[in-house]
């Protein structure tokens, strides 16, 4: 930030401008926070000053000549004018106080404070950035590197998410791949658009568009799936439809399933409470056998299985509830498979209670629920 300088007329009362970000932020000098117990956290490093429309920026203080000494001088006015760039506005209720027209990341710019909506990364996602959270737009013009986390209301990557996370309030485009190593993580409020995935975790509330291939992946589609390249190993859950156009399961019967019908939303907070049920009863299980030790070991752990087995019953209730508004929204006879390419044994498909495992090779085909039953026709797109 350029140094203002400002002359000051004797006997005039100057006015302090009063910062509520910090004036002097360099995203390129970084320093990991802190935590609690004193170590460093060398993942979080504040890479950006979010801010939201109507925050407060800064405002006037009007301070005795004699104190304005101690203040920073540059930011000492002989008069109220704001330093007031792209936006940012005076508080229509009090012209005192400058706010944030919009959400984005504030900054000085040569001299001016200002609001920006997009955030360009212009390097990896890693140690030399941290985590990167931000309220509006992000461009990544590297890679998100394994381990490290990207959140935004729509991300953009143009390299790759490598055992990342990236979250979005709307939509996230990758124009390379994801390879998650089983870590990869993606989750957005609509549209994942990749163009291929290996070993990743994909979440989209609307559709996940997939270019090239699919590879031993877990998807959740809240509408719509749709793989130009090859869709093999892993699961697939979509509420309506699925378009798989290079091939459907892989050789040797590689282990690939495709679940219609049902919000891939709740069956993934299904499977989610399903791990906590598992994980408790282990726990049990452990309690149960340091308890069986004797009489005093009995007693010393009788009030943690009591509160493993009251957990359990909270989770077996909310599994419940989630299928209570899963079966309550079914749409089965409108949902479709479509293959135009191969379709190889072993593929698993089911469509709301319907069941059906592949058992020869088809192609051109499409699968629909009927009567209780998933029916293969031909050709695909009929």
């Amino acid at each position: 930030m350029k140094r203002l300088v400002h002359i000051q007329k004797r006997g005039a009362m100057p006015y302090y401008l009063k910062h509520h970000f910090d004036p002097d932020f360099n995203h390129l000098k970084r320093a990991p926070s802190e935590r609690e117990d004193g170590r460093l956290d060398h993942y979080n490093l504040n890479y950006v000053q979010n801010v939201l429309k109507g925050d407060l920026l800064a405002e006037w203080v009007e301070v005795p000549e004699a104190d304005a000494s101690e203040l920073d001088q540059r930011f000492i006015y002989p008069k109220k004018l704001f330093p007031k760039g792209f936006r940012v506005e005076a508080d229509p209720e009090n012209p005192d106080r400058l706010l944030a027209a919009d959400d984005g990341y504030v900054f000085y710019d040569a001299g001016l404070i200002r609001v920006k909506k997009l955030l360009n990364v212009r390097q990896d996602v890693d140690f030399s950035t941290g985590n990167v959270s931000f309220v509006s737009n992000m461009v990544v013009h590297g890679s998100v590197m394994p381990g490290f986390k990207v959140q935004a209301k729509n991300v953009l990557v143009r390299g790759n998410v490598d055992a990342g996370t990236v979250t979005a309030l709307e939509s996230i485009v990758c124009e390379g791949g994801v390879k998650g190593g089983d870590k990869g993580f993606l989750d957005a409020g609509k549209t994942v658009k990749l163009n291929w995935c290996e070993r990743a975790l994909v979440h989209a509330g609307l559709n996940v568009l997939i270019d090239a291939h699919c590879l031993h992946s877990r998807l959740y589609a809240g509408r719509r799936l749709h793989v130009r390249g090859r869709f093999m190993g892993g699961t697939a859950f979509c509420h309506d439809f699925v378009c798989v156009e290079g091939g459907l399961g892989g050789p040797g019967e590689v282990e690939t399933q495709l679940v219609l019908g049902y919000n891939p939303r709740l069956l993934y907070k299904d499977r989610l409470v399903i791990y906590s049920l598992r994980a408790l009863a282990e726990r049990l299980r452990q309690y149960e056998m340091q308890a069986g030790r004797g009489k005093a070991a009995a007693e010393e752990y009788a009030p943690l299985m009591e509160d493993c087995r009251v957990r359990m019953r909270t989770y077996e209730d909310a599994r419940k509830r989630i299928w209570e508004r899963i079966t309550a929204g079914e749409r089965l006879d409108s949902c479709r498979v479509i293959a135009p390419g191969r379709v190889m044994p072993g593929v698993e498909i089911s469509i709301g209670p319907a069941y059906l495992f592949v058992d020869q090779e088809y192609e051109n085909v499409h699968f629909r629920y009927e009567d209780g039953e998933i029916i293969v026709g031909s050709p695909a797109l009929a």
